[in-house]
């Protein structure tokens, strides 16, 4: 079989190795990397490696792919051709794997799955017979068949010995993070640092660390439409920590002039990844601050995506014992609900595997229930298997896509809140302290304070409603049957009057029928997904127009 390695230099990375495998037999490492490692396709190695890599070894009787705990850069794989004409492609970036087939075909279950969930699960792409490695694992393909065997090196479990005492897991989570962002600053060496700033938790936690830190040279940016309140709310965090802020105002007509360019469809082509809804949140204010000299090439973007998750399916650690078809109902319906067909996904044979995969991984063996498992153990097996399917396929997926936007207009990137230090550190928690994102915010609480002297205020909330009145407000609306459709008539409000703006994203459905189409379950990223599949989200992208479709 014919080895074809169609590898790109990547912007921040350190090469090793050779990109010609020499002739069919020979053995030779191929790394897109951060740091260096002893081993760069070995399970046991990568498992504790706390840089981001992708790597490819040609060996004598198979090819092996490897890639690191956050996907952070991608590979894909497919065999072609017959007999003696046989070729393995291997190719990391989107356009090496549609210049290299001869006649690409999209596959049109991916399409739809992507429409419902934001993503293609498994080791599946957009493109029939295309395959990419997955989050955390190596892959080894036969030579001979054209079979892979993979190794789930890192998918993500909460640990056994859980610590329970908040003082405690407080202290591991701030070491594991003056590591991280240690190693961050290491990296950088002095390049100046930008965190894209909400009103949120994530990008304030880095904020605080860094100024409490003395580190000097950061600069803060948020976007959002005029006059609306996360602007305010991130301008007064950063004023309090005392950094440059710079906000980008969404105007539609502005924005889809941007949108509609060339640039823009080179960006499109490329950061889907063959697997997931492009994530362009922050491509109009990134090209915005780029021309005007505002983020400079070699600035260290910073994004607040972190290890810590936000659970949303607590009821399922008070049901012991609890079948594997109740978690998978649970991953189904959150993740695959973008069109409100999450029960369509529940049928479908395209979702089972990946579906099924996580639940093996996470710890759920027994084939329907687990009535010896007590609530402790059961819980963590729970929400490893919730947590782990969210990292593997959504954040690795589409959250982690944002990087290509930074690496598109070269500009460097840098996720210390999912660095493997991180990783271990809330792995370590129990479920009062990491099932709700209530201790994480009592710890970005605790170090705002040390920084500016106050306690924290003005979160950014999409309703000024307090917590207990919303509360009664559920239960009442429950007890009537009519939480479901008050649920969808607030979120089409939401979505229609989001600070953000990004409803005129969706170029192909008038405002009347996005609006029927929020109420009846659909979602903003849903009919951008429609959008996107149509390729009439940039007309100069035509990505889809120009695959076939399989015989």
């Amino acid at each position: 079989m014919q080895i074809d390695l169609r590898l790109t230099a990547p912007g921040w990375a350190e090469s090793s190795g050779s990109t010609d495998p020499g002739g069919a037999d020979s053995a030779v490492v191929v790394v897109r990397a951060d740091r260096p490692c002893a081993d760069p396709v070995s399970p046991a190695v990568l498992r504790d490696h706390p840089g981001r890599l992708a790597a490819v070894r040609v060996e004598e009787e198979r090819v092996v792919l490897a890639v690191d705990r956050l996907r952070s850069w991608p590979l894909f794989w497919t065999v072609t051709g017959r007999g003696d004409d046989r070729r393995l492609l291997v190719a990391d970036s989107a356009e090496a794997v549609l210049g290299a087939l001869e006649d690409p075909a999209a596959c049109p279950a991916a399409l739809e799955e992507l429409q419902d969930a934001g993503f293609v699960t498994g080791p599946r792409t957009f493109l029939e017979g295309v395959h990419q490695v997955e989050q955390g694992a190596v892959v080894a393909v036969d030579r001979s068949t054209g079979r892979p065997a993979q190794d789930d090196y890192a998918f993500f479990r909460y640990a056994d010995d859980e610590v329970d005492d908040p003082e405690a897991f407080g202290g591991l989570f701030l070491e594991a993070l003056d590591a991280a962002m240690g190693r961050l600053l290491e990296r950088a060496a002095g390049r100046r640092l930008a965190i894209p700033l909400s009103g949120g938790l994530d990008s304030r936690l880095l904020v605080a660390w860094l100024r409490l830190h003395g580190v000097e040279d950061v600069m803060t940016f948020t976007y959002g439409l005029p006059g609306s309140r996360e602007m305010a709310v991130s301008q007064s965090v950063a004023r309090s920590a005392g950094y440059p802020w710079h906000g980008v105002e969404i105007e539609r007509p502005a924005l889809l002039e941007v949108w509609n360019s060339e640039r823009t469809a080179s960006f499109l082509r490329q950061a889907s990844a063959l697997s997931a809804l492009p994530h362009v949140q922050d491509w109009y204010a990134l090209c915005r601050l780029v021309d005007d000299g505002v983020l400079r090439p070699g600035d260290v973007i910073l994004p607040g995506h972190t290890i810590v998750g936000n659970m949303h399916d607590e009821k399922l650690l008070e049901e012991v014992p609890v079948s594997r078809a109740a978690i998978a109902r649970a991953l189904l319906r959150h993740h695959h609900s973008l069109r409100g067909r999450a029960r369509r996904a529940e049928r479908s044979a395209w979702t089972a595997p990946p579906v099924r995969r996580a639940l093996t991984l996470g710890g759920m063996t027994a084939p329907t229930t687990q009535p010896a498992a007590t609530a402790a153990t059961q819980g963590r097996v729970v929400r490893s298997v919730i947590e782990g399917y969210n990292i593997r396929e959504r954040q690795t997926k589409y959250i982690n896509n944002s990087m290509r936007a930074y690496e598109q207009l070269g500009l460097e990137w840098a996720l210390p809140m999912l660095d493997v230090e991180m990783w271990r550190a809330w792995a370590r928690g129990s479920a009062a302290l990491t099932a709700t994102r209530s201790f994480y915010r009592s710890v970005i609480d605790d170090l705002w304070a040390r920084v500016t002297g106050r306690e924290p205020t003005g979160y950014f909330q999409a309703t000024r409603v307090p917590a207990a009145t919303r509360s009664r407000l559920r239960a009442g609306l429950e007890a009537m049957h009519l939480l479901g459709a008050a649920e969808r008539g607030f979120s089409t409000w939401a979505s229609l009057h989001s600070p953000m703006g990004f409803d005129a994203l969706v170029t192909d459905m008038p405002r009347p029928l996005l609006t029927a189409r929020l109420l009846g379950g659909w979602t903003v990223p849903g009919a951008w997904a429609r959008a996107f599949t149509r390729d009439t989200w940039c007309e100069p992208a035509h990505l889809f127009g120009d695959l076939g479709r399989p015989a």
